[in-house]
């Protein structure tokens, strides 16, 4: 790390590298415009793909599924093939994951694991396992979701009334709500009075009062109306332009190079990494002494290396950037 040179955050102006979570109710073009963005594959957790002929697609059967699924995306020659990955639906790949969590802990009910505390935490830290890497690499991310109603009470008001929601377990919903860049409820608008033909639904990108929604730009629209692929894109556009011109910064760019995630070194690999360091202190040194201390230090008294496992790579890891900066001054 140099932070006298730090990495300086670029925006895109475009859809690419965002993420979206669009929820509504049944028919109302969520999955159908979803599929019209660029260069799609479907990544279903429910049969929801019957009527969408030659849609590139992978049914995860478990939760481990998604890592290979990841990793895929993360090769050269898939990521020429695709640009958009559409996630459907929410509520199925969270009822998914937190089946995967519960068999991890041994439990029946997430609630249960960690001695009653819960293992609420990991629902965030499997999704983003998932979902970061295809960001990173460039991807437009598109979660799907169906509608629930919740009944709140006003608290100025004292009133009831039912809010529109995504459906699903609720920190589940609220991880996905966290992570995304834009939510948007889908609204159907009914049948033309006159040819009784149906209006294509809107499409609502601003939290408000009956229904959940939300953008990371301040100045997205309210609404597109009809909502299309075409009409969300350029929406999301003008909102980044509009923040670009009050910004006045020229962090903003039509193309951003895409920087892939940086290859995770696996355990034996820092095993061995370790080994060589060791050598080279014994070389600098005539001994292993400053090794072991720095071990020590950072393990505890008396532990060695062939006495980890897996769940210490992290701390390992800390090990090496500690050995390799006293190698350095040797």
């Amino acid at each position: 790390m140099d932070f006298t040179q730090p990495s300086i955050t670029i925006v895109e102006k475009s859809a690419k590298g965002k993420s979206f979570f669009i929820y509504g109710t049944n028919r109302t073009g969520k999955t159908a415009n979803a599929v019209k963005f660029p260069k799609p594959f479907a990544i279903p957790f429910e049969k929801g793909l019957n009527a969408i002929a030659g849609l590139p697609h992978e049914i995860p059967n478990k939760w481990s599924d998604t890592r290979n699924i990841t990793k895929q995306f993360q090769r050269p020659e898939v990521k020429a093939l695709f640009d958009t990955i559409i996630v459907d639906t929410a509520d199925k790949m969270g009822e998914m994951l937190i089946k995967y969590i519960c068999s991890i802990h041994g439990v029946s009910a997430i609630g249960d694991a960690n001695n009653g505390f819960g293992a609420y935490g990991d629902i965030t830290k499997y999704l983003a396992e998932f979902i970061d890497p295809l960001l990173k690499e460039g991807y437009t991310v598109i979660i799907i979701g169906h509608e629930s109603e919740k009944q709140l009470t006003d608290p100025q008001t004292g009133e009831k009334y039912t809010r529109i929601m995504p459906r699903g377990d609720k920190r589940v919903i609220q991880a996905i709500s966290d992570a995304v860049d834009i939510i948007g409820y889908c609204q159907p608008n009914g049948f033309d009075s006159e040819s009784g033909e149906e209006i294509l639904s809107t499409i609502y990108l601003k939290d408000a009062k009956f229904f959940k929604a939300g953008s990371r730009w301040e100045y997205m629209p309210n609404s597109v109306s009809p909502f299309t692929p075409e009409g969300l894109t350029n929406a999301l556009i003008e909102a980044i332009e509009r923040q670009e011109k009050e910004d006045g910064s020229e962090n903003y760019v039509q193309v951003k190079k895409v920087e892939s995630a940086p290859v995770a070194i696996s355990y034996d690999e820092v095993k061995a990494r370790l080994g060589e360091l060791y050598r080279a202190i014994k070389e600098k040194t005539g001994n292993y002494n400053l090794a072991l201390e720095l071990t020590e230090n950072k393990l505890g008294e008396g532990v060695k290396i062939n006495d980890t496992t897996k769940k210490h790579q992290e701390i390992l890891e800390e090990l090496i950037d500690d050995m390799e900066e006293r190698v350095a001054t040797l």
